[in-house]
């Protein structure tokens, strides 16, 4: 099976820099310092961001990035439970990948359960198997640890160029999806929280990531300027305005912004917690199916 030669090495600069996160000491350090890492370092290596990278401690479990705005940065506690979830692309082939880690002891046994879930899901992984298989895997290998997942948050299919192109992988066992294809990317991200959490995310925040949904002219110039640079360098996939920040005067971004999801040229991602504030794990990898079994691109 050939795999794309872009695709093969974005897992692997992906995955060093996973690692390499998940291996440093990040207690008392702000998620812009945590960001900027990340993101540098999949620079440096050669590839381009799939989208910001996303930190999450305790209840929150997705979107959420360094502030652009001005709002106070978040500085890593001991005690925290912390998901940095992270993707490099080559020209526009995604890789999307996750890992958490606490410096509490408290959260070791969720942390294991959770890597131990996305284990068992890439175990049973084959072309044909429809998505919803992988999710009574899931479901069943975080109830055996005695936890519960996300219900509402799922794996997905990926595209050039398209972080999520169609095909959902639930966490949860769910009839009816449809079945793997060969020499396709998928992504499978079990979500797990303690068993007397509900299971479900909300909206919790406003957003910090965003993505372009039009090049129409707005006719305000800085409102142009912006859409003009985030198409050049990114097209529709997934950005953090603070990529722009050099563009305006402190201060202008976050109005920029605003107008234009006003405009409906731009949309945002709402920080997502756990609706009942217990906190929240993820383990991921990029995959592609074969006939036999599944080629980790992010191992």
């Amino acid at each position: 099976m050939s795999i794309n030669p872009d695709l093969v090495k974005a897992g692997r600069i992906a995955s060093e820099t996973r690692e390499m996160i998940a291996g440093s000491d990040i207690v008392g350090r702000t998620f812009t310092e945590i960001c900027d890492t990340v993101e540098n370092n999949i620079r440096r290596l050669g590839a381009e961001l799939s989208f910001p990278c996303n930190v999450s401690i305790n209840e929150v479990a997705a979107h959420c990035t360094a502030p652009y705005d001005g709002s106070e940065d978040t500085v890593i506690s001991e005690g925290d439970l912390v998901t940095i979830d992270l993707g490099a692309h080559i020209n526009g082939y995604l890789t999307d990948t996750a890992t958490t880690v606490s410096a509490n002891p408290d959260y070791d046994s969720i942390i294991q359960a959770t890597k131990d879930t996305l284990d068992a899901a890439l175990r049973i992984v084959k072309v044909g198997i429809p998505a919803g298989d992988i999710g009574r895997v899931i479901s069943e290998s975080a109830e055996h640890w005695g936890f519960r997942p996300i219900t509402n948050l799922t794996g997905h299919s990926m595209e050039q160029y398209q972080v999520h192109s169609g095909t959902s992988i639930p966490n949860t066992w769910t009839p009816g999806l449809p079945r793997l294809k060969a020499n396709t990317i998928y992504a499978v991200e079990p979500f797990l929280t303690f068993s007397d959490g509900s299971g479900l995310v909300v909206e919790g925040g406003a957003p910090r990531i965003f993505g372009l949904v039009s090049r129409r002219v707005t006719g305000k110039k800085k409102l142009d300027e912006l859409v003009e640079e985030v198409w050049r360098t990114r097209r529709t996939l997934p950005f953090t305005p603070r990529w722009y920040s050099h563009l305006f005067d402190k201060g202008e971004m976050k109005d920029v912004v605003k107008d234009l999801v006003k405009h409906g040229v731009v949309r945002g991602y709402p920080i997502l917690v756990e609706r009942t504030g217990r906190p929240v794990a993820q383990f991921e990898h990029t995959f592609v199916p074969t006939e036999t079994g599944a080629v980790v691109i992010t191992g």
